[in-house]
């Protein structure tokens, strides 16, 4: 479920630069702000989605109640099964971004893959002289490395979708590894193709 709240109509917190998670039982919860809006995504099972299923989600007493508010629109949308392309290139055609590859949006990373596709297709066209060398250049490049994100990004939907006893060793180990272990988590899905430096 996806819903975009005016900053204005939130307590100061939510309009902080940063990207908050807030995992629950098989759910969790990603905020951000983009300009003068709160874009709020909430991913659950689609059995679990309902009528007043944000009251249920977000019951009162929850640091997030306030977004089980009536007056917020929410969108239900269906999320991406992870996936790469077979082939990235057939003669003069070249896939890049979503039709490259299929990324959940679970580390944020759709559009950032999509833009390091064309940083790299720039790269490789401008240092060989061949086209077609250029594509297959970029095709390989590009394929292994997407690959990994891919990959992270729906192991990563995987730990944050935990419920039961999972869940709760899942929140333990977060609590031990603390910022670090999600910075190592994380280093080479914000690491920029060091090709492209």
């Amino acid at each position: 479920m996806r819903a975009l709240v005016p900053l204005a109509s939130l307590p100061a917190g939510f309009a902080r630069p940063s990207s908050n998670l807030w995992l629950g039982r098989g759910v969790h919860v990603v905020h951000y702000p983009i300009g003068e809006m709160l874009n709020l995504v909430v991913t659950l099972p689609a059995n679990r989605v309902g009528p007043g299923w944000q009251h249920r989600l977000l019951p009162a007493g929850s640091p997030l109640a306030l977004l089980a508010d009536d007056s917020i629109s929410w969108t239900r949308t269906i999320l991406p099964a992870a996936g790469t392309a077979g082939c990235w290139r057939r003669g003069t055609v070249v896939l890049a971004g979503e039709a490259a590859h299929s990324m959940p949006p679970h580390l944020a990373q759709g559009a950032g893959q999509g833009l390091q596709d064309a940083a790299s297709l720039q790269y490789w066209l401008g240092r060989k002289d061949d086209v077609g060398a250029a594509f297959s250049g970029y095709a390989r490049a590009r394929a292994g490395e997407v690959a990994k994100i891919v990959r992270k990004a729906d192991m990563s939907g995987r730990i944050m979708g935990m419920s039961g006893p999972a869940a709760h060793f899942r929140d333990i180990a977060l609590n031990l590894g603390g910022p670090r272990l999600m910075q190592t988590w994380l280093a080479e899905v914000w690491a920029a193709d060091p090709a492209l430096a």
